[in-house]
């Protein structure tokens, strides 16, 4: 079955792993459109989500008040208009957010002819997240279009968090939440209603869904939902090998980046490094504090994704790259690195694991979420068995010590090609779409 005309809907158009997942896709299939909350560019098929538009006049007058404002530099005015903006031009939709429900306020999204350019043959949806997507539109799409969710995180299945730590409450349908803090947050304890109101939309739609890992389907299988989906596919994220790869010349590329030849470099890669909920950036740098101390050389941490200045400790400096789009350079300070360090408190299947391995870096990571599907323990990287600073650094200088390096850098680059490449994962969505649009028989139904 030709595969044409397909619509990718995501909140960005490469950005994030969710963004790139999304746009590899996009690229692997000829005349299809991605539909995004920030960029526009038609010639490459890229089709920014018009919410403002629908919203109504007053909402719109104040927000071009605001703009002018802020253009003109008008002193105070900015945070005038802001409030007026949010607590008065949408005033049922502020006073539900004050009640702890989820914001699915996007007219943009209400239904198809609002946002599609083109009648596609299917709709591939990556995280319809809270923010650009009204959820709502879940119903009105399905029934006219096939209609595939990749699932990054646990948030459709949920009363407002995107991964629950520790918490099943999600198997029973919500209510009395530990933490309405963790992202993204709610105001008041809505979970049960949100949830609720999640169900209902899905019982009245028709969809497939895929997720990068085992973890993530048995946790769906666990929830209220997960009969609500016709199939559960497991596909894992896929990278541009030919991207990631080891360079040869470490001694060079450090030269370049202004590192010392001698250190030992650990390096992570994230969004908003120090601040992100779910990276633990302080267990990382106390960890390796406490690693630096008892290693005879320099230690360096590279943290790509936020730009501050270098944090010197004994024996350890912390360095700042801020996030990049240029995969040449991204690929260069993996490669400056002997080693990837990933702490975080939850992740589903981070790319950046995937990235690493690929360009021959054995993995330091925690055991959590699909982790443990993504790394092969004692030959591609290990899972840490304490959530202890000093007994984490203590497991890492007794691996590095013990490690057959060289074997272990070509196995995770061996392991990467061989189960994580982009052109596999691409293969392995393909026949999804053929197999989804076999099942419905006709691209549109009414």
């Amino acid at each position: 079955m030709e595969l044409n005309n397909l619509a990718f809907i995501n909140y960005t158009s490469s950005g994030g792993g969710a963004g790139r997942i999304c746009s590899l896709l996009h690229q692997a299939f000829n005349g299809s459109f991605l539909y995004n909350k920030f960029e526009q560019d038609l010639d490459k098929g890229i089709v920014r989500i018009d919410n403002f538009t629908f919203r109504n006049q007053f909402h719109k007058t104040i927000k071009y008040l605001l703009d002018l404002s802020l253009s003109k530099r008008w002193p105070y005015i900015p945070s005038i208009f802001s409030f007026i903006l949010n607590y008065f031009s949408e005033p049922l939709r502020r006073i539900n957010i004050q009640l702890g429900k989820e914001d699915f306020c996007f007219p943009g999204t209400s239904c198809p002819s609002k946002f599609l350019i083109k009648e596609p043959t299917l709709i591939h949806l990556h995280n319809p997240f809270p923010d650009y997507f009204d959820l709502r539109s879940l119903e009105v799409l399905s029934k006219k279009y096939p209609l595939l969710i990749t699932a990054h995180d646990c948030w459709l299945m949920t009363g407002h968090c995107a991964h629950p730590i520790g918490c099943h409450r999600f198997r029973i349908g919500c209510g009395h939440c530990p933490d309405l803090t963790i992202t993204p947050s709610i105001v008041r304890d809505n979970t049960r209603q949100n949830l609720d109101t999640k169900i209902r939309i899905y019982s009245s739609s028709k969809m497939y869904l895929a997720t990068p890992c085992n973890w993530l389907k048995e946790k769906f299988i666990e929830s209220k939902i997960g009969t609500f989906f016709e199939e559960i596919r497991v596909i894992p994220n896929g990278i541009k090998t030919d991207h990631f790869f080891p360079i040869s010349n470490k001694q060079e590329l450090r030269k370049k980046y202004d590192l010392n030849m001698n250190a030992l470099i650990f390096c992570f890669v994230g969004n908003r490094v120090t601040d992100n909920p779910w990276k633990d950036f302080q267990l990382m740098l106390n960890s390796l504090k406490i690693f630096a101390q008892n290693h005879s050389q320099n230690i360096i941490f590279l943290c790509v994704g936020e730009e501050r200045e270098t944090i010197s400790l004994p024996n350890l400096d912390c360095r700042f790259i801020k996030s990049t789009n240029e995969i040449k350079e991204l690929n260069e300070i993996y490669n400056c690195a002997d080693y990837y360090l990933h702490l975080a408190k939850a992740d589903t299947f981070p790319n950046t694991i995937l990235e690493a391995q690929s360009c021959g870096l054995p993995v330091f990571a925690n055991p959590v979420c699909g982790i443990p599907e993504q790394i092969l323990e004692k030959k591609t990287g290990w899972f840490l068995k304490s959530s202890l600073a000093n007994e984490i650094a203590e497991e890492i200088l007794t691996k590095v010590s013990k490690c057959d390096y060289e074997q272990m850098a070509k196995d995770c680059r061996d392991f990467a090609t061989t189960y994580f490449s982009a052109e596999k994962m691409i293969s392995e969505y393909k026949k999804y779409y053929s197999d989804i649009l076999s099942k419905e028989s006709q691209p549109c139904r009414n």
